[in-house]
């Protein structure tokens, strides 16, 4: 008798814990489930093997997604009612940049749908923009397209091409070069990447919408 064994992959998130202001490392923990309830008990499990009093707590910072901060069942607010009084809330602002382009985009092109997915007409064109031939698109002047000098060494691959295409709209002229590079995955925990392909979108169109005008004229 024989058998087929096939081999199976499994994606598991690792958040990291810091304690401030020693930025002591308590460590990791692979969570269980994605809801906050879940997170809370990732957090207070993480607490038990680490002999932190939960009392002591003054403040949480996190990211702003709804599972965080939402307010009638977020891990914020079930954490404070463990402790039974409030916390002092820290949302990472670079988040909270990246939801005003949310917002317009759901406006303008309707929601978003999957974790990487649009479902309207400019959102699903995304996908596979970075094939587009570049057309001779009208460059978009930026108020801070004279921007301070930035170490593009020290920036990610993601953040480099941003850089680069921001240039190439205010320009009016995009590098081959640019635009045979991959303009990074789609995901909506992480907007930069969508920024990325909008532009790219815009230099790809041979007549661009007015939709798609507001939205690249908001990025810039």
């Amino acid at each position: 008798m024989t058998g087929s064994y096939h081999r199976k992959t499994r994606t598991e998130e690792f958040p990291d814990y810091v304690m401030l202001p020693d930025n002591a490392y308590l460590g990791h923990i692979s969570r269980k489930r994605s809801t906050s309830e879940g997170i809370l008990n990732s957090i207070l499990e993480l607490f038990a093997v680490n002999t932190i009093d939960a009392s002591e707590l003054c403040a949480i910072g996190c990211d702003g997604t709804a599972v965080n901060t939402e307010s009638r069942g977020g891990v914020i607010l079930r954490l404070e009612k463990v402790i039974n009084r409030p916390l002092q809330w820290l949302i990472c602002q670079l988040h909270g940049n990246e939801l005003p382009l949310r917002h317009l985009m759901e406006y303008l092109d309707g929601p978003t749908s999957g974790p990487g997915g649009f479902s309207g007409p400019i959102g699903k064109r995304l996908t596979g923009s970075e094939l587009l031939s570049v057309m001779n698109y009208v460059a978009i002047d930026s108020s801070i397209q004279n921007m301070p000098a930035i170490d593009r060494d020290s920036s990610s691959t993601d953040q480099k091409y941003l850089l680069e295409i921001f240039e190439g709209v205010v320009s009016g002229d995009c590098p081959i070069r640019l635009s045979e590079r991959a303009s990074g995955a789609l995901n909506h925990s992480t907007w930069p990447t969508t920024v990325n392909r909008i532009l790219r979108l815009y230099i790809g169109t041979e007549y661009p919408s007015a939709k798609l005008k507001t939205l690249v004229s908001f990025i810039m």
